[in-house]
């Protein structure tokens, strides 16, 4: 009996979030811009430091 009942929460626990990943909240695509973001901040810091480094051993 306990075993039925547990398999019973977990698939309705399961379930539960499966709606929650068709769609995208406010808060997640806020997460994605800031990723985004940091993304081109890494890059663009990157490039000037090879430009630095290239300005260096010139």
């Amino acid at each position: 009996m306990m075993g039925k009942t547990m398999l019973i929460v977990l698939s309705l626990t399961a379930i539960s979030f499966f709606p929650g990943c068709e769609k995208k909240g406010t808060m997640e695509k806020a997460g994605e811009q800031i990723d985004k973001g940091i993304d081109k901040i890494q890059e663009k810091t990157e490039e000037a430091a090879e430009d630095v480094r290239e300005s260096v051993t010139e």
